[in-house]
């Protein structure tokens, strides 16, 4: 395929200014900082408060009789996963050692762990901690959550690379890659910000853990679980032999969160060792569109000079803006109704449910013999629906300033001449190095085969 007949991909404007201001990244650094600062007051005290109003603490991500040292255990490993899988893709550029250490990772953290101490799931609990202050969060899940972000930061996504379970058994069954076409993955994409929001609304205002609960992959690693959701996770690894890593691109919310801070990234995953030779033969070999073609410096200049289109994206961003917040805040009362609270309510007036609940008429009646009204429980369901509205109007803006971003980044281009990896999308595999005729002279000259080139 020649140069000029590649489409252009659609792209955050962000990522053109990521090396004109360097400075970003250590601000958002320090905002990591600020938010550890922040969660230290709802992290767990030793010992732990004895109520005696029967209050039971709320049980973090880990299987429950899990002993602290078991827990900063895996912490520990986790950290040295990260640490030498960003050695392995930036330094050694080895995709058998990439591999070898996400399969480690997999039967760890997957099968042994049983996915559980989760990083996917550890965003709901820093929700609850953030807008609940009786809720304890252990450090140990802290760490499990800011550590992978971390890293992010410096070396792009290393976490998908070795580290993450779920990433790992998808990696592991990709035998034949299929490239999706640019119009269909790119608004695919946009999918993980809406489970990001959405988990986030749901964990913080009370309605559940979706995000665990709906982890296609966890069945698996468990062994067992509800038909649905093993049917999920089977149907995923079904899709992942041909389509690379669809839940980690198209599903997984913590990979919309390692896609905003890998902008940042200080020293991400590069293809090449050394200098481009502008073949094109990393882009072919990447299965999840994650290799940005070169923009010349006449089409950069095109798309400056030609600002018509870009003024109109402009002037219909707040109205897209506006139409979020409606459409969040209009779905509010149905994602309300995953409360339990609002169901009882909603059982007790004969209104139907969107979760079927056999244990409704059970829990009313214990809820009317510890003298409880049945004007309160409506109420404080009234006030769930209130509360959960304004979050998913939040949760509305957000998903369509997201939109209206990547739309403008398709417009916004900066002169690129190079075959790049963009770090916001790249999974650091490795499969790109052997396909370079760079990575195969240096592996020639340092005596190493380059296993697996094809010319």
């Amino acid at each position: 395929m020649s140069q000029k007949s590649r489409p252009l991909s659609f792209q955050f404007p962000i990522s053109s200014f990521r090396l004109r201001f360097p400075f970003l990244r250590f601000i958002l650094l320090l905002l990591a900082l600020g938010l550890f600062a922040g969660l230290l007051q709802a992290a767990e005290r030793f010992p732990p408060p004895d109520f005696s109003s029967g209050y039971q603490i709320p049980a973090g991500n880990f299987p429950a009789g899990v002993a602290v040292w078991r827990e900063w255990g895996d912490v520990l490993l986790l950290a040295g996963a990260l640490s030498l899988a960003s050695w392995l893709a930036i330094k050694r550029r080895s995709r058998a050692l990439i591999l070898s250490l996400a399969v480690l990772s997999l039967l760890y953290f997957g099968f042994y762990r049983r996915g559980c101490v989760c990083v996917i799931g550890s965003i709901q609990n820093v929700a609850v901690a953030l807008t609940n202050p009786g809720v304890v969060l252990p450090l140990s899940l802290l760490a499990f959550f800011l550590l992978p972000l971390i890293f992010a930061l410096f070396f792009g996504r290393v976490f998908c690379s070795a580290v993450c379970p779920q990433g790992a058994i998808q990696e592991a069954v990709l035998v034949k890659p299929v490239r999706l076409p640019e119009w269909l993955a790119r608004p695919l994409e946009w999918l993980p910000f809406l489970t990001l929001t959405l988990g986030i609304l749901t964990a913080a205002t009370g309605c559940g853990f979706m995000i665990c609960r709906h982890d296609p992959f966890i069945g698996i690693f468990r062994l067992g679980g509800p038909r649905v959701i093993l049917s999920i996770g089977f149907l995923f690894l079904v899709l992942s032999t041909f389509i690379g890593r669809p839940y980690c691109r198209f599903a997984c919310p913590y990979g919309a969160l390692l896609r905003l801070v890998s902008f940042l990234s200080w020293r991400p995953v590069t293809i090449t060792p050394d200098e481009c030779i502008r073949c094109g033969l990393c882009a072919e070999a990447c299965p999840y569109g994650a290799i940005n073609t070169p923009v010349p410096d006449e089409v950069a200049r095109d798309r400056q000079t030609g600002k018509g289109t870009l003024r109109w994206i402009l002037l219909a961003f707040p109205l897209l803006l506006m139409g979020g917040g409606a459409l969040g805040y209009v779905s509010g009362s149905a994602i309300a109704r995953l409360h339990p609270g609002v169901r009882m309510a909603d059982y007790e007036q004969a209104r139907p449910s969107l979760v079927s609940d056999r244990n409704l008429p059970e829990r009313l009646a214990v809820y009317r013999q510890a003298g409880g009204a049945i004007s309160e429980l409506q109420r404080q369901a009234d006030q769930v629906i209130q509360r959960v509205r304004w979050g998913a109007l939040a949760a509305g803006v957000f998903m369509a300033g997201v939109i209206g971003f990547s739309l403008i980044g398709t417009w916004v281009r900066r002169a690129q001449p190079d075959w790049r990896a963009d770090p916001a999308r790249c999974v650091g595999c490795g499969r790109c190095f052997r396909y370079c005729p760079r990575e195969f002279r240096r592996l020639r000259a340092a005596g190493s085969s380059p296993g697996g080139l094809t010319t």
